[in-house]
Protein backbone atom coordinates (compact mmCIF):
# COMPACT_ATOMS: atom_id res chain seq x y z
CA UNK A 1 0.00 0.00 0.00
CA UNK A 2 1.38 3.40 -0.91
CA UNK A 3 0.43 6.74 0.53
CA UNK A 4 0.27 9.86 -1.60
CA UNK A 5 0.74 13.29 -0.12
CA UNK A 6 -1.46 15.84 -1.85
CA UNK A 7 0.01 19.31 -1.78
CA UNK A 8 -2.77 21.91 -1.80
CA UNK A 9 -0.40 24.84 -1.33
CA UNK A 10 -0.29 27.39 -4.10
CA UNK A 11 2.79 27.55 -6.30
CA UNK A 12 3.80 30.25 -8.72
CA UNK A 13 4.00 29.54 -12.43
CA UNK A 14 5.29 31.84 -15.14
CA UNK A 15 4.06 32.09 -18.72
CA UNK A 16 6.21 32.02 -21.80
CA UNK A 17 7.74 35.39 -22.65
CA UNK A 18 5.72 37.48 -25.10
CA UNK A 19 7.37 37.08 -28.51
CA UNK A 20 6.94 40.80 -29.20
CA UNK A 21 7.69 42.66 -25.95
CA UNK A 22 9.37 39.92 -23.90
CA UNK A 23 7.12 40.31 -20.84
CA UNK A 24 5.85 37.25 -18.96
CA UNK A 25 3.09 36.70 -16.41
CA UNK A 26 3.43 34.96 -13.03
CA UNK A 27 0.34 33.61 -11.26
CA UNK A 28 -0.46 31.25 -8.40
CA UNK A 29 -1.78 27.76 -9.11
CA UNK A 30 -2.34 24.54 -7.21
CA UNK A 31 -0.23 21.47 -7.83
CA UNK A 32 -3.29 19.83 -9.42
CA UNK A 33 -3.75 22.73 -11.84
CA UNK A 34 -0.10 22.59 -12.83
CA UNK A 35 -0.29 18.83 -13.33
CA UNK A 36 -3.46 19.08 -15.43
CA UNK A 37 -2.12 21.91 -17.59
CA UNK A 38 1.18 20.11 -18.20
CA UNK A 39 -0.73 16.97 -19.19
CA UNK A 40 -2.75 18.67 -21.94
CA UNK A 41 -5.96 19.45 -20.09
CA UNK A 42 -8.01 22.25 -21.62
CA UNK A 43 -6.75 25.53 -20.14
CA UNK A 44 -10.31 26.86 -19.75
CA UNK A 45 -11.08 23.86 -17.52
CA UNK A 46 -7.85 24.12 -15.53
CA UNK A 47 -8.02 27.89 -14.95
CA UNK A 48 -11.69 28.88 -15.36
CA UNK A 49 -11.27 31.99 -13.17
CA UNK A 50 -8.30 33.28 -15.17
CA UNK A 51 -9.06 36.05 -17.72
CA UNK A 52 -8.82 34.84 -21.32
CA UNK A 53 -5.97 37.28 -22.01
CA UNK A 54 -3.93 35.65 -19.23
CA UNK A 55 -4.78 32.14 -20.44
CA UNK A 56 -3.50 33.13 -23.90
CA UNK A 57 -0.18 34.08 -22.34
CA UNK A 58 0.19 30.52 -21.05
CA UNK A 59 -0.63 29.08 -24.48
CA UNK A 60 1.37 31.33 -26.83
CA UNK A 61 3.10 33.82 -24.54
CA UNK A 62 1.48 36.74 -26.38
CA UNK A 63 0.24 39.50 -24.08
CA UNK A 64 -3.02 41.39 -24.69
CA UNK A 65 -1.47 44.68 -25.93
CA UNK A 66 0.87 42.88 -28.35
CA UNK A 67 -2.00 40.65 -29.55
CA UNK A 68 -3.95 43.81 -30.39
CA UNK A 69 -0.92 45.28 -32.22
CA UNK A 70 -0.38 42.10 -34.22
CA UNK A 71 -3.97 41.12 -34.98
CA UNK A 72 -5.96 44.33 -34.54
CA UNK A 73 -8.40 43.06 -31.96
CA UNK A 74 -8.80 41.66 -28.52
CA UNK A 75 -8.16 38.03 -27.78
Amino acid sequence: MSTWKVDHAKKTITSKSCPDCGESLTVEATSQQIWDFNHNANIQSVFPEMPKEDRERFITGTCGPCWTKMFGGLI
